[in-house]
């Protein structure tokens, strides 16, 4: 008996047409899948279909046949047969590299860097959690809240890079705090980072104006610093001092309505100069230049 790939029972949720069952019911031999993954026909949708249940099973060689077959629907418009071609749960490096590069592509579709996206969350460790289904039908800002438990955990294979969580945070950081990106892809962008913020032990953060990611610092006198935002909502920081190991988590309240910034004052540990960072990158920083405070 052959045992089908978890998703399948995903795939079959949607509605595939009935004409593939028979296809589904003899698994396609390795070979025949790898090789109808990298033609790229997306035409043939249900052999593309019955090579992709065989992706899991058909590892290492399926990996970056299955990271062709993505990046070749890089301009498709959302759909239930997109979304099925992003949920084989497997980790490869060359699947990797694709999903971020779709995902940070201005001329790939919303919907495909959406899904990529969503690829990229897998892949910092929650496996259990699946939103792809959720960044195409949910509203935008809800996305989140939206998720398909997936089991059994992601298969891996070939050598992963070791700063999985780095390049992911890189991408998703730089799409969350755009203004030129897509509502649809910021939000997505917006639930990969809270996930990774997840990870790191740093507090969630809501999804604002990407404005107000901008943050001031000035040195008052003595060890008081001044910080200074620019955003409605409030915003969690870190800070270290004369660039040390520690960092201590502070947050700036929201501006008050009329108002165009918000203030927090604060007691730095030493005279030395003083960083602010915002998920892991430094947005701020300031040197003593005033004397003591009186």
């Amino acid at each position: 008996m052959i045992m089908r790939p978890y998703f399948f029972l995903l795939v079959a949720s949607v509605g595939v047409p009935s004409v593939l069952d028979a296809q589904w019911g003899e698994a396609l031999p390795c070979a025949d899948a790898v090789a109808l993954l990298d033609t790229g026909n997306v035409a043939a949708y249900d052999r593309q279909m019955a090579a992709l249940l065989r992706v899991p099973a058909c590892l290492p060689a399926s990996g970056p046949a299955y990271a062709v077959a993505l990046s070749r629907r890089r301009t498709a418009d959302a759909s239930p047969e997109l979304t099925e071609f992003f949920k084989p749960q497997i980790r490869h490096p060359a699947v990797l590299d694709t999903v971020l590069s779709l995902a940070a592509d201005p001329a790939a579709s919303v919907s495909v860097r959406a899904l990529s996206l969503g690829i990229a969350r897998m892949y910092l460790g929650d496996s259990e959690w699946l939103f792809l289904r959720a960044l195409t039908e949910y509203p935008i800002g809800e996305q989140c809240a939206g998720g398909l438990r997936a089991s059994p955990p992601l298969l891996a294979s070939g050598t992963m890079p070791s700063d999985i969580h780095e390049r992911v945070r890189r991408v998703a950081s730089a799409l969350e705090r755009s203004a030129a990106v897509p509502a649809g892809v910021r939000s997505a962008a917006h639930c990969v980072m809270n996930e990774w913020r997840r990870l790191a032990g740093l507090p969630e953060q809501p999804l604002i104006e990407p404005s107000g990611y901008v943050v001031g610092l000035s040195h008052r006198c003595g060890q008081e610093f001044i910080l200074r935002g620019y955003t409605a909502h409030i915003l969690a920081l870190q800070y270290d001092v004369d660039g040390g190991p520690t960092r201590l988590t502070i947050y700036l309240a929201s501006r008050r309505e009329g108002e165009s910034y918000s203030e927090k004052r604060f007691k730095a540990a030493a005279v030395r100069p003083v960083r602010v960072f915002l998920d892991g990158e430094v947005v701020a920083s300031a040197s003593p230049v005033n004397g003591p405070c009186s």
